[in-house]
């Protein structure tokens, strides 16, 4: 009773001594915090948990390795509640203060556990940070398909345990634990065991140490190397290895393309007034998708030679299924075919008749004899070449309003090419054919001089360029041309051929040796001499009233030389050349609703006139300024040719030097509604010596 009396006694004394501080033997966070005020207390914890959050700490998760900052990984202390629970330890009731003065007494102090937050945004965000440095997928094992193949084993993935790093995290900031923090980890596996996939790569390796061949009949092709690894490729899932069969059957397509061939028929041979036949072949062709499919199972399997998959195909006619026909060919050859227009026989015999004759198989009888659809349509072509009766066809004249016929007109008769083929196929057999003829196009009559009269309202436009000082030749070529395009209608719509309008420029029809332009193999400037030279001037000069009236040009060629007096308003590039044995041609369409005339004409001042006629189009004609460019000196050499076209002695100027130069003219036509159609014309002439011809005839 005494002792308790003493306790009780001491605890009073403790109470007032210790009012405002802690009681004594009271400690947090291992340090003695009894007699310290609340104030002193908490500068003490305060400093114990910033230098702990503070803290470095090293993070471990399966060989990563980093350092955070307790309070990077959430730690958050909380200072002023530990200190309060602190205080508070002793103040509850009398007997936990005696209870306190016991264990100061027993030597005994009550410590507090430490209080403080995780902050769990921080934790997932540290998580976060972490895991993607750790996290990576499994690797699978695979195959590198080069000059060999490679084996490139797999590797294990790893992944952060996300949930168990946040429970060891917060577990750690819970015990201010210091030293390394482990954070569990679950490790990934790949699917496929290397092994499984070492075992394709030895396969694919084999596959490509040795050649690959296909082979046939004894024959043996390889396959190039190059082939083979292009096509082998590894399948991941499921591991495997195959060969893209596109690529090996386009390795095989030159080799069937060597093995393929057609079935041949047997067939009737008219040879030398005799009729044999020829024994049927069969034909074979390379199933290129099967002859694949096993190259690519051989190739898998180990074996590097296969053989190609060959089909063979047997011909529709056979030498037994002819001999009734050949019976037949001999009797119809000797009593040959005539073909008959107007009552003219054309006999059609011998081989012309033979070549004529094939045979028709028949699915449900023997093969039949009949004629070539091809081969008789050239023999009516060559029939009606000799029978034809061309029509007249006329050309008009214009003068202060009259439309006149220049010349007679007449229809024509021809051979009906396709009702002559089907009377010939239906009645050959019987030896004598008559070919159906019929009327080619009518000939021009009254009505149609008075719708042409309503169209040619006068003239649209003209141009006239000077040939003096030609050779009498060329003078005859240019009046001849102008001879044959006088009197031309161009129907509305209708195109335009100058070389067409023209006609053969021939000898034998009129024409005469002038001159035309060309390079030798040096590439200097040569006049040669040319059967109707002088018919660019007569192009020239209808091409630039054409394209003055803004009429549609769809073809037109320059001259290699630019040439003086064809200037036209002061512009270079409004030449055109044209060759009829080359296929060089000036066209042009009549695109509008109205029949359009050219008058050509030469007068005794060695002239050459072109007026078109008609009715003026609504449209807008605007020409650029033209543009001359890369100018180039004339040359000063004069070049001396001979010819014994001309008499000898005779001393012929045949040009004069001429600069080079490039010319650009662009020509808009514009509608009334506003739209434009835009021409450009590029004219590039080459520098031309003078040359001078001396006849040797």
């Amino acid at each position: 009773t005494v002792a308790l009396s003493v306790t009780a006694l001491y605890a009073a004394a403790v109470g007032v001594l210790y009012a405002q501080r802690i009681y004594p033997g009271v400690s947090a966070l291992g340090m003695d915090l009894g007699g310290r005020t609340v104030g002193d207390a908490s500068r003490l914890v305060s400093g114990r948990l910033d230098r702990y959050g503070g803290q470095r700490i090293t993070v471990r998760a399966a060989g990563f390795q980093t350092t955070i900052a307790a309070s990077d990984l959430g730690f958050r202390p909380r200072t002023a509640a530990l200190v309060r629970a602190s205080y508070q330890v002793g103040r509850a009731s009398p007997l936990e203060l005696g209870l306190l003065t016991e264990a100061v007494g027993g030597r005994t102090s009550p410590s507090l556990a430490p209080d403080w937050d995780v902050d769990p945004t921080a934790v997932d965000r540290a998580v976060a940070a972490i895991a993607a440095r750790v996290d990576r997928s499994p690797v699978e094992p695979t195959i590198a398909i080069g000059p060999t193949a490679t084996f490139q084993p797999g590797r294990d993935g790893q992944t952060l345990d996300r949930i168990g790093a946040r429970v060891a995290i917060e577990r750690y900031l819970a015990g201010l634990t210091s030293g390394p923090l482990d954070l569990p980890v679950a490790v990934g596996h790949p699917t496929v065991s290397d092994q499984q996939v070492r075992d394709l790569a030895d396969l694919a390796s084999a596959i490509l140490a040795q050649p690959a061949s296909v082979t046939d009949g004894g024959q043996t092709w390889a396959i190039p190397s190059d082939t083979v690894r292009a096509a082998l490729s590894y399948t991941p899932s499921p591991p495997g290895l195959d060969l893209d069969p596109a690529k090996l059957s386009a390795a095989l397509q030159p080799i069937a393309a060597s093995l393929n061939r057609p079935p041949h028929d047997a067939a009737l041979v008219v040879a030398g007034g005799k009729v044999q036949v020829v024994p049927e072949r069969a034909g074979q062709r390379v199933d290129l998708a099967a002859s694949a499919a096993a190259l690519r199972a051989g190739l898998l399997a180990g074996q590097h030679t296969v053989g190609l998959v060959v089909t063979t195909t047997s011909p529709r006619i056979h030498a037994a299924d002819l001999s009734a026909v050949a019976a037949q060919a001999r009797q119809w050859l000797a009593r040959g075919l005539v073909l008959t227009a107007d009552g003219q026989p054309y006999p059609v015999t011998g081989p012309r008749l033979g070549d004529l004759l094939v045979v028709v198989p028949s699915d449900s009888g023997p093969p039949t004899l009949s004629l070539d659809r091809t081969k008789l349509a050239a023999v009516i072509a060559d029939v009606n070449r000799e029978y034809e009766r061309p029509a007249i066809a006329t050309r008009f004249n214009w003068n202060d309003g009259q439309v006149s016929f220049l010349g007679p007109s007449r229809a024509g008769w021809v051979v009906d090419q396709n009702a002559a083929i089907k009377a010939v196929l239906a009645g050959w057999q019987t030896g004598r054919v008559a070919l159906p003829v019929v009327q080619s196009p009518d000939a021009l009559d009254a009505a149609y001089l008075a719708r042409l009269r309503q169209d040619l309202k006068g003239p649209i436009a003209d141009r006239a360029t000077t040939y003096v000082g030609s050779i009498p030749e060329r003078a005859h070529n240019v009046a001849l041309a102008a001879s044959r395009l006088n009197g031309v209608v161009v129907a509305p719509g209708a195109l335009f051929s100058f070389n067409q309008a023209v006609g053969p420029t021939t000898l034998a029809a009129g024409f005469r040796w002038g001159f035309a332009f060309t390079k030798d193999p040096a590439g200097d400037s040569r006049t040669v001499p040319s059967v109707a030279g002088g018919l660019c001037q007569v192009a020239s000069t209808v091409f630039q009233p054409v394209f003055w009236s803004g009429y549609e040009i769809d073809e037109r060629h320059y001259h290699m030389f630019w040439i003086r007096h064809y200037e036209d308003r002061g512009y270079i590039g409004l030449d055109a050349t044209v060759s009829p044995d080359d296929g060089v041609d000036f066209k042009f369409t009549n695109d509008t609703d109205h029949a359009l005339l050219i008058q050509a004409w030469t007068d005794p001042d060695e002239l050459i006139h072109v007026q078109l006629v008609g009715t003026r189009p609504d449209w807008k004609v605007e020409v650029s300024p033209e543009t001359i460019t890369d100018v180039i000196p004339a040359p000063t050499a004069v070049l001396r040719t001979t010819s014994p076209l001309f008499a000898s002695g005779r001393v012929i100027d045949l040009e004069d030097a001429q600069t080079g130069l490039t010319s650009q003219v662009t020509r808009q036509v514009i509608y009334p509604d506003g739209q434009v159609r835009t021409l450009n014309l590029k004219s590039i002439y080459q520098p031309a010596n003078a040359a001078v011809l001396v006849g040797t005839g």
